[in-house]
């Protein structure tokens, strides 16, 4: 035993070994999860846009609001991502097309932060974002938007500005209601079905 303290380092490289791979195990399992979670969501989306390429005015009329809405995209989204050029495939679209293809990502980015769709988002979205909302009735939130771009574009065109984001997300925040949203875009889908899913 005159050599002792290796043995000791020898014992302390099998525990630093298992605590190794014990991590690496569980960052395996959590990309697994995430994999798993990935392709059941890719999965549910393909049955929307099944669901949703041809829909007959009973299958709109039965529809849960939100399924409704990503169906739509779901059928839209598709043509985007086989069009070489995703602002030209936009423009392909029928007006009612475009509008609900924009409140979806209105509707995922305003949700936590109504000022989170300013700021990741461009052009066409931020373009076509307050028509829409006008479109299927939502007057007051569509005039938080018109006039958040009427006073970027008297300061110059600044997407950033702060105050104006922080002006609008107040404004918009009392007024955002997910549920009412989602009740207007579907009767505007029933009242365009025909053009909208075509």
């Amino acid at each position: 035993m005159e050599y002792w303290y290796l043995w000791l380092i020898f014992i302390l490289l099998c525990v630093l070994t298992v605590f190794v791979l014990h991590k690496a195990s569980a960052a395996l399992g959590v990309n697994n999860a995430e994999r798993e979670r990935m392709t059941a969501e890719l999965k549910r989306l393909k049955e929307l846009k099944e669901t949703y390429q041809n829909a007959d005015a009973e299958t709109v009329q039965k529809a849960e609001p939100m399924e409704l809405l990503e169906g739509v995209n779901a059928v839209l989204q598709a043509r985007v991502e086989k069009a070489d050029d995703a602002e030209k495939c936009f423009e392909t679209f029928s007006l009612p097309q475009q509008y609900m293809y924009t409140l979806l990502y209105y509707l995922e980015d305003s949700e936590e932060n109504p000022a989170f769709f300013l700021r990741h988002n461009g052009e066409p979205l931020l373009s076509f974002a307050a028509p829409t909302l006008e479109a299927i009735g939502e007057a007051e939130l569509s005039e938080a938007l018109f006039t958040y771009f009427k006073d970027q574009k008297e300061k110059g065109d600044v997407v950033t500005d702060e105050a104006l984001q922080e002006a609008y997300e107040k404004t918009s925040k009392a007024q955002f209601d997910k549920a009412r949203i989602l009740k207007h875009a579907k009767a505007y889908i029933e009242a365009h079905r025909e053009e909208i899913l075509s």
